[in-house]
């Protein structure tokens, strides 16, 4: 069998993480979609099992969708972002291994970060719906307290891993280091 790479490992993690975790928000919503999951956690179908991987997998592809919006167009604009043309500098292996390095250890986390400020009020939403009659007010405070603090250090991360995923993109692709100077060679 293939031994799972950071590569491999990133895209998990920034896919199909953040799909599952839309998906059983949504099945707080759904009696089918609870049924699904129920079948799913206790391995009774492989079928089932690769459907709501796949599902997961969609349903991860679309918030990354939304997170690139988000985060890098609407965010990022014109002056966070590595310019197109740039990528035609990715012709030495060497420039390509660490491109793909940075991608691999910068940009995957940005989107699986990214991806959770977005999930994660759903599952919030979906929690309290599910728990509403069996916890009192002061644990719904203190639960949203910690949700909006924990929101908040995610959007922080998935903001900053995108930065310096830039920045060193384009240390790798112009020549420049972080600051914008020239690299002496």
């Amino acid at each position: 069998m293939e031994q799972i790479t950071s590569t491999s490992f990133g895209l998990l993690m920034a896919y199909l993480l953040p799909g599952l975790v839309a998906l059983y928000s949504l099945s707080f919503w759904s009696l089918r979609l609870r049924e699904v999951f129920r079948s799913f956690l206790l391995g009774q179908q492989v079928g089932l099992f690769l459907l709501v991987l796949a599902a997961s997998l969609i349903a991860g592809l679309v918030v990354g969708a939304v997170r690139w919006v988000g985060f890098e167009y609407l965010l990022g604009g014109k002056c966070q972002h590595v310019e197109p043309e740039c990528f035609g500098k990715l012709t030495s292996p060497t420039r390509f291994s660490a491109f793909s390095y940075v991608v691999d250890e910068n940009f995957r986390f940005h989107q699986f970060w990214g991806a959770m400020v977005l999930v994660s009020p759903l599952l919030c939403a979906s929690l309290l719906k599910e728990f509403w009659n069996d916890i009192g007010r002061a644990t719904v405070v203190l639960g949203l307290a910690v949700f909006l603090i924990l929101e908040f250090i995610v959007a922080v991360a998935a903001w900053k891993s995108y930065l310096r995923f830039v920045a060193r993109a384009k240390c790798i692709l112009t020549g420049e280091d972080e600051k914008g100077s020239e690299k002496k060679r």
